[in-house]
């Protein structure tokens, strides 16, 4: 039914036409990469939680609600019935990106440690992975990545000191300038 409404030619043409549609889309958001999580406001934040919580994960703190009991109250609570933070502990500011590991001590106190959110959840938020301080399952989060490449860049980190240009990521044998420019954008220093 359809030969009888558009000739061979019309119908190679749309055919082509959607291909080629097809890889457009496709060839840019592989060109873009991730977006990652909009930052809504300059004082929202997305942070993560774990250790002795009910539910830990990466949460989103709205502006007027950036304080570790908060994110706390978000995460559901510490394990363990009658535990609480104390008050200053309770009162710290929570930051964008912050990774805060919460520990229930058999004395009954909280211990509460503030790190950066790091690999994969840190590029989801629209953070930077530091290439001199990245392991190499940190690194492997990063597009066009494998794990011989994360291992050799690690070795010369390692071996010569700290990356200071991305110029320098060329004496690693295996990395292309196509991947140094595909990083650019999820790498510091």
């Amino acid at each position: 039914m359809i030969e009888k409404i558009y000739t061979s030619r019309q119908l190679l043409a749309i055919a082509i036409l959607g291909s080629l549609l097809l890889l457009f889309y496709v060839s840019r958001y592989y060109l873009k990469g991730p977006k990652g999580l909009e930052k809504s406001a300059a004082a929202d934040v997305w942070a993560e939680i774990k250790g002795d919580v009910v539910h830990p994960g990466l949460y989103y703190l709205e502006s007027e609600k950036t304080r570790l009991s908060d994110l706390l109250e978000k995460a559901g609570g510490l394990k363990g019935e009658g535990i609480t933070l104390n008050s200053e502990t309770a009162n710290t500011d929570v930051r964008y990106g912050d990774s805060w590991s919460i520990k229930v001590l058999p004395s009954g106190n909280v211990e509460a440690k503030r790190d950066k959110i790091r690999g994969a959840r840190a590029l989801a938020i629209g953070l930077k992975i530091s290439i001199n301080t990245a392991t190499k399952d940190e690194l492997l989060a990063l597009p066009l990545m494998n794990e011989k490449t994360a291992t050799r860049i690690v070795r010369y980190r390692d071996t010569n000191g700290p990356f200071t240009s991305f110029d320098q990521l060329r004496n690693v044998p295996g990395v292309t300038e196509r991947r140094i420019n595909r990083w650019e954008k999820y790498l510091s220093f």
